[in-house]
């Protein structure tokens, strides 16, 4: 019966092991349900974040369309201005040689060119000469009025295309309005999802805190009567403590300690035991636990390989495997836990000062 019993809690061991969140107590739900929140939170973030990223690129692409189409509404305001010049220039000289054919014609009714039709009666040859000259003043005047109508028909034109450059603005300029507002309303977005987050990981904290602080009846005997003199199962550096701690700015929840040391070393247990368990786990690869009796286990992972099969009894200090980086750590790290009942304790607590 009570090799059944160790059997029984070695089992549940690894069930809590492999479980995403860890105290076996009333706030385990609620730690695991805002584990959750705050996973959905900073996803939704990262999606935040990705518009937010593309709202800022088009009001970027949108100013520079707009500073393009202003650079060519200025050019088209200057070619209006020489073309209004042009215009006024021709107008003034169509208005001076309508003025000097009408002086000439007048000067042909009042007599001043008498003596040229006497000539002209005279010498009949000499009519074409008159003719070519009045034919001359006309086409000054039509091609004057032709220079007039076509810088009239480029004016008419520039009008066109500035007013739809106008209109072009306008809708640039509603544009960005419309992408500014977008660009508010994701920012207090994210920093709402910002403020949901820290509540989450403050409630988290407040319960983590709450477990820890929750007497724990250790039984009077064996490895818990040497609390805080308990050797260190591996020499390294302690890279993460037990409860609550910050990777890649994501609040975790640790069950243990992880140490990193140089691969191959070997891992020590810390008291005197049986092997209860060996094998790969999720996120924690090749992983052992070892039975200390009166519910007490110790659970050493991301090892390289083990020592020590299932079943063998073990005396403290004897070597049982080798540090590795299996599992979902990058380098080589042990990850150590003490567990009562499927509670974990913090290790530090349990272990020497001196490592």
């Amino acid at each position: 019966m009570g090799r059944l019993l160790k059997a029984a809690l070695a089992a549940a061991a690894v069930i809590a092991l492999i479980s995403p969140c860890a105290p076996a107590a009333d706030p385990k739900t609620d730690i695991k349900e805002l584990g959750r929140k705050v996973k959905a939170i900073e996803k939704q973030k990262e999606t935040e974040h990705r518009r937010l990223a593309q709202i800022d690129r088009r009001i970027e692409l949108t100013r520079r369309d707009m500073l393009e189409a202003e650079k060519k509404s200025k050019e088209l305001k200057a070619r209006m201005e020489e073309q209004k010049a042009r215009i006024a220039a021709s107008e003034s000289t169509l208005r001076e040689a309508r003025r000097m054919l009408r002086r000439k014609w007048a000067a042909f009714y009042k007599g001043a060119y008498l003596d040229m039709v006497d000539i002209l009666a005279a010498h009949p040859e000499y009519s074409g000469y008159v003719d070519a000259v009045i034919a001359h003043d006309l086409d000054r005047i039509e091609a004057y009025q032709k220079t007039k109508e076509d810088l009239q028909g480029q004016r008419d034109a520039l009008d066109r295309i500035t007013l739809q450059h106008e209109a072009a603005l306008r809708d640039l300029d509603r544009a960005i309005r419309d992408l500014n507002e977008r660009h508010d309303e994701k920012t207090r977005l994210i920093a709402s999802l910002d403020a949901q987050k820290r509540d989450c990981e403050n409630r988290i904290k407040a319960l983590m805190k709450k477990l820890r602080e929750r007497p724990t009846a250790l039984p009077d005997r064996g490895m818990n009567k040497r609390i805080g003199e308990l050797p260190w199962p591996v020499k390294g550096s302690l890279v993460r403590g037990f409860g609550i701690s910050r990777d890649m700015g994501y609040a975790q929840i640790s069950n243990g300690v992880d140490i990193e040391a140089q691969e191959g070393t070997p891992v020590k247990t810390i008291y005197s035991g049986r092997i209860a368990f060996y094998d790969t786990l999720p996120k924690f690869g090749n992983t052992m636990i070892i039975d200390h009796g009166g519910g007490l286990f110790t659970v050493y992972g991301h090892l390289m390989k083990a020592l020590k099969a299932a079943g063998e009894e073990v005396k403290a200090q004897e070597e049982v495997a080798l540090v590795g980086a299996s599992g979902d750590v990058s380098r080589p790290t042990l990850h150590f836990e003490i567990r009562y009942k499927d509670k974990p304790q913090d290790p530090v607590r349990w272990l020497s000062s001196k490592r």
